[in-house]
């Protein structure tokens, strides 16, 4: 079980009840680290144990999920109105921009910040209304900077709103060229500051593998899997194609698959994959 739980939660071939405490207990500790903890809960339906402590340890844990979701949401409202306020352009991105969008369930995304892209060209004014409106740099919380040095980052310090809620402005998606042209088309494409769901699955798939070298786990799988049931891969691998990522956006998709269908279809594995 420890090895294909992205396969036991979408096919759904496991019930709690199948579980001895400790095997529960382990996999409650995997799933927390790797933020899915909450759909791995609903997935083998735990509420309906015959153990009443694992009843109630799900009940708790979804007032907890529920608590810090509703958090999340209200800080992002908050700064859609500042930001709308202020006629920036904008869109969420990762955890805030799905929980809005794909997940059935808000609470099965979690997320510990709010990532959102504006245009370079905006960022300056976005930190200057930002910190108009009580946001502060978690680090150096006395200083408002506004330089950015474009050439080597893609994203301003971590930034804290007046009610403790992390948050990061992004000018770009890439560091492949000067010109970004997958966020110049994510902004574009916007419907209520929520990207084109192709172009949010690439952006998935790069900052998964190529920004943090896998090490934020499981989570980015589920992701993919909910984008994937709303887009075409051939549609999809042709569009990364155009930012030259369809290599990156291939390879996530032949991890994910190998992941939810384990032994049930034969798939070709490269070394790295295999790895």
């Amino acid at each position: 079980m420890r090895t294909d739980i992205i396969h036991k939660i979408f096919n759904k071939s496991v019930s709690s009840e199948d579980l001895r405490n400790d095997e529960l207990d382990d996999l409650f500790d995997i799933t927390e680290r790797h933020r899915i903890k909450k759909i791995f809960i609903d997935s083998i339906n735990l509420k309906e144990d015959k153990r009443v402590e694992y009843r109630e340890h799900a009940v708790q844990y979804a007032r907890y999920s529920c608590t810090r979701d509703l958090k999340i949401l209200s800080a992002a409202n908050q700064l859609s109105v500042i930001l709308e306020g202020a006629n920036i352009n904008f869109i969420f991105l990762k955890g805030t921009a799905f929980k809005k969008s794909i997940y059935k369930d808000s609470s099965w995304r979690d997320c510990r910040d709010i990532d959102f892209l504006v245009r370079p060209d905006d960022a300056k004014k976005t930190l200057e209304t930002l910190f108009r409106n009580g946001y502060k740099y978690l680090v150096a919380e006395d200083k408002q900077n506004t330089e950015i040095d474009f050439r080597n980052s893609h994203q301003t310090p971590v930034l804290v709103s007046p009610n403790g809620q992390y948050l990061e402005v992004h000018y770009r998606i890439t560091m492949e060229n000067e010109i970004c042209l997958l966020a110049e088309d994510m902004l574009k494409t916007q419907n209520n500051h929520i990207a084109e769901k192709n172009l949010n699955l690439i952006h998935v798939t790069y900052h998964a593998l190529v920004m943090n070298k896998l090490s934020n786990g499981l989570v980015s799988l589920i992701d993919i899997h909910h984008l994937l049931e709303k887009c075409s891969k051939k549609e999809l691998l042709s569009t990364a194609k155009k930012y030259n990522l369809d290599e990156i956006v291939l390879h996530m998709i032949d991890l994910y698959e190998l992941n939810l269908l384990k032994n049930e279809k034969k798939i070709n594995k490269t070394n790295l994959l295999s790895i």
